[in-house]
């Protein structure tokens, strides 16, 4: 595959040990948990929800790709527009953006994190530009986390008065990280500092770890989810303070709620990696291993958490690969080079973020894939250099009031001239672009270069000139028939 050439992969998180089970409720498909009904409408309303129960807190992708109109004129994926309710009327706001976290309007790919138990009906609401709509809906369940996991582990590297969460439990103090059992709910004592145990290497299934106490967040040198060997399953990681967090080879996991930085050192250029260690034993497996059953990491979350490089260790706040996945209400701000960076993605959602100060002529966001093959499958053995597709960027705040001269904020496109990276089926929607006023005109936001791209409905903060759109230039090595259609300036879907 050779897509990782130009970074440094850490593989501290490659262990030997460990299994997997399965998570009820996960999967990953194209086959719609709900067609709705279309009654006398036009349109075929489809939602899949890729997670239909685990525990608080559950974090569930929602795909509405499937939909489809009678209309022959329609592209379903950018002429429908998708009105989601995600039946959680008590989660609040994204705190970047100010959106309602219950709803999304735009493109047919949507997140949503469900933080207390209970029994959820997530409805969308697929319409066109006539008015014309129909609706599917798909039942989601919640469960208190006391009784998902089958036992608790409270760690602690000095004794401390503070109860561990689960009654009953007591605290460990340790010098080593334990081997941690498939649907365990371990807790770390806030305020101290594991970082002397080396890497927590995760490679258990259905469990999670967070932290227990008032006080600051643990210090852990790095986490990995999942190892060669074991692909992981189920995960969630919260409330942590690490120098990085890779999604190695790991499904169904939620990365949420932990501040990441570079001021304790690190071993790792990346502040959350996603898929990068799968792509790098494609291209260099040991001996005797087969290659061929590496997966891609699929439907993945991470949500909420803080990326700050201090010490110019960290080059991208996320660097990722991987199938059906979302990377939402994150602050992600001055890495060296980009703050998120996608070789490939099918089926992505990437909103409200805030993203500040790349490196010198970086980007905020930069998307693209490694070939022009279609997606066909979730072992890297399935598809040969493959292409990257629908993916919604949407409602983050980009950008600072001073000092962000870079040229372009937001890339979909190869990574340059000399790269077949296609990337089709992508939109670019209802995005903050900050600048400060004497930001040049020539400056442009985003730039396209793909087929069935759109951009619509972003507008400036401080500033005086429109939004800058344009196609690339100079992209000899993608074969003509990826290089359009591409549509600008199109109006939001939630003025239709």
């Amino acid at each position: 595959m050779n897509i990782q050439k130009n970074i440094r992969l850490i593989l501290f998180w490659v262990v030997l040990v460990g299994g997997f089970g399965s998570l009820p409720g996960c999967k990953v498909t194209d086959q719609p948990d709900s067609e709705g009904d279309s009654g006398n409408s036009s349109i075929s309303p489809s939602l899949v929800a890729a997670t239909h129960s685990g525990p608080a807190p559950l974090a569930v992708n929602f795909d509405a790709t499937g939909s489809s109109s009678t209309n022959s004129d329609i592209n379903s994926f950018k002429d429908l527009g998708y009105s989601f309710n995600f039946g959680d009327s008590d989660s609040e706001t994204w705190a970047y953006s100010g959106a309602s976290k219950n709803t999304q309007v735009g493109g047919p790919m949507a997140f949503h994190l469900y933080e207390t138990p209970g029994i959820y009906q997530a409805t969308v609401t697929v319409f066109d530009k006539n008015g014309d709509s129909s609706q599917a809906t798909v039942q989601i369940e919640v469960l208190e986390p006391s009784s998902y996991y089958s036992s608790t582990v409270c760690l602690v590297i000095t004794p401390i008065s503070t109860n561990c969460p689960n009654s009953g439990t007591t605290s460990v103090v340790t010098n080593q990280w334990p081997q941690i059992s498939d649907g365990t709910n371990v807790f770390l004592a806030a305020g101290q500092d594991f970082r002397s145990l080396g890497n927590l290497n995760l490679t258990c299934s259905n469990c999670s770890i967070s932290s227990f106490g008032d006080n600051e967040r643990p210090l852990v040198s790095g986490v990995g989810l999942g190892s060669l060997h074991n692909h992981a399953n189920g995960i969630i990681v919260s409330h942590l303070n690490s120098s990085h967090i890779s999604i190695g080879f790991a499904d169904n996991s939620l990365v949420f709620n932990n501040y990441i930085s570079d001021f304790y050192g690190s071993n790792s250029n990346l502040g959350i990696s996603m898929g990068t260690v799968a792509s790098w034993y494609y291209d260099n497996p040991p001996n005797g291993f087969d290659r061929n059953t590496i997966k891609w990491p699929s439907n993945n979350a991470v949500i909420e958490n803080e990326v700050v490089t201090i010490n110019e260790m960290i080059d991208y706040d996320f660097y990722g690969l991987g199938i059906l996945f979302s990377i939402v209400g994150n602050h992600f701000v001055n890495p060296g080079q980009h703050n998120i960076r996608i070789p490939f993605g099918y089926k992505a959602f990437i909103g409200h973020n805030s993203l500040k100060e790349p490196g010198t002529g970086k980007l905020q966001i930069k998307f693209h894939s490694s070939g022009t093959s279609a997606y066909s499958g979730p072992l890297v053995q399935d598809t040969n250099n493959p292409s990257s597709r629908y993916v919604v960027i949407s409602q983050n705040r980009i950008g600072v009031e001073e000092g962000d001269l870079n040229s372009w904020q937001i890339v979909v496109a190869p990574e340059n001239g000399d790269s077949a990276q296609g990337v089709e089926d992508a939109i670019v929607e209802d995005n903050q672009f900050i600048r400060h006023q004497a930001s040049p005109e020539w400056q442009r936001q985003v730039i396209f270069v793909g087929r069935r791209l759109t951009e619509r409905g972003n507008h400036f903060i401080n500033s005086t000139h429109p939004i800058g759109a344009s196609p690339g230039s100079d992209f000899h090595a993608l074969p003509i028939e990826w290089q359009s259609p591409l549509y600008f300036n199109e109006t939001s879907v939630s003025l239709w």
